[in-house]
């Protein structure tokens, strides 16, 4: 009984971790965005994620945030962009 008392606890507290640190990586807002054509992550990072530069962090969000396992991105394709903490 103590035991599974132990696992039960161990399996909550990994939970609860495991929810904390997705909703510190999920982003507060995110921007619909129609990709043009010529764009590239990088500079959709930059113009609509409300960073003055893009970076591999920014460009890792929007995969994340929209299942890409690529960067190829297509003209007409629809994008969620996650916004900047603290950008105007």
């Amino acid at each position: 009984m103590g035991a599974m008392l132990a696992l039960a606890a161990i399996s909550l507290s990994v939970h609860q971790w495991l929810s904390a640190r997705h909703l510190a990586e999920t982003p507060t807002s995110a921007v619909r965005y129609v990709v043009q054509p010529g764009d590239t992550l990088w500079e959709i990072a930059e113009r609509v994620g409300g960073a003055h530069v893009g970076t591999p962090e920014e460009v890792s969000a929007i995969m994340r945030e929209n299942h890409l396992t690529q960067a190829n991105i297509w003209p007409g394709e629809v994008l969620w962009v996650p916004q900047v903490h603290g950008a105007v």
